[in-house]
């Protein structure tokens, strides 16, 4: 796949477009438009900022994709959730204005060393001194005496 190559930029917006290539790397498949989406956030994402979160959508077409179409890529700044957070999203279409692939971004402002950011996803602790073997517990501790006896006889 051939560089970007931007042909409007904005502090809040970026276009560009990319010609699929003739080479032996090139897919035919919605990996192509992931790369692209996210080529195209990272001009965009400033380096004091952290991605949170990325959420892509897939929205087919990908048969259209052949060595040198050219390919329409824009991201923008979509809304600003709190005082540092914002989404980013950019979009991947071909030149007559299908669109192909979009994707999301949660942009928060590199926080100070005393700030906690807000986990998504189910907190993981893996600190160094809790003992995960200890802790474990078999889901079925209470075991009925026939089962005992059982595994006794094993």
């Amino acid at each position: 796949m051939e560089p970007l190559e931007v042909y409007d930029k904005g502090d809040s917006y970026v276009k560009a477009k990319s010609t699929l290539s003739h080479d032996a790397a090139f897919a035919k498949s919605s990996e192509t438009c992931h790369l692209l989406c996210h080529n195209i956030m990272s001009l965009l994402i400033e380096r004091t900022e952290v991605v949170r979160k990325v959420d892509s959508f897939y929205y087919g077409g990908t048969r259209e994709l052949q060595p040198g179409v050219v390919l329409r890529i824009t991201a923008h700044r979509r809304k600003k959730v709190q005082e540092q957070e914002s989404w980013v999203q950019a979009d991947v279409s071909l030149t007559n204005g299908t669109l192909l692939a979009s994707a999301h971004a949660l942009c928060v402002s590199h926080p100070g060393q005393n700030t906690r950011i807000r986990s998504l996803a189910s907190p993981i602790s893996f600190a160094h001194e809790n003992n995960a073997a200890k802790d474990f517990s078999f889901p079925f501790a209470k075991q009925s005496h026939k089962a005992e006896q059982s595994l006794g006889d094993l």
